[in-house]
């Protein structure tokens, strides 16, 4: 099952995207409470979608969810405004759970 179908069914209400400017776009024409963002992304890499939602989305959640997880992104990540840092390979249920923990009230992730 994809990721954006347990999410769903977890009551999420999400948008995806298949590269870091699609994303971009996204972003500029709604509001979200939360995003994953993976590092490594076709057309602009995590640390850059990072940056402009910590400049133009400052309330907005983010979560890394990469295959690079070393201490050099997760420092950058963390500086960019994310909450949570997960690596992969990661099971549905610590995706579920890092949100849910980011979105409850006062929620900073942290796995």
């Amino acid at each position: 099952m994809l990721l954006g179908d347990v999410l769903e069914r977890a009551g999420y209400a999400i948008s995806t995207a298949a590269n870091g400017l699609e994303a971009l776009d996204i972003l500029k024409k709604q509001d979200f409470d939360a995003a994953l963002v993976d590092i490594q992304m076709p057309n602009m890499d995590g640390i850059q979608l990072l940056k402009y939602i910590s400049e133009h989305h400052p309330a907005m959640k983010s979560i890394v969810v990469t295959g690079y997880a070393d201490l050099g992104h997760a420092a950058e990540a963390k500086k960019f405004g994310a909450v949570d840092f997960i690596g992969k390979p990661y099971t549905l249920e610590e995706i579920v759970g890092s949100l849910e923990r980011t979105l409850s009230p006062g929620g900073r992730g942290g796995s």
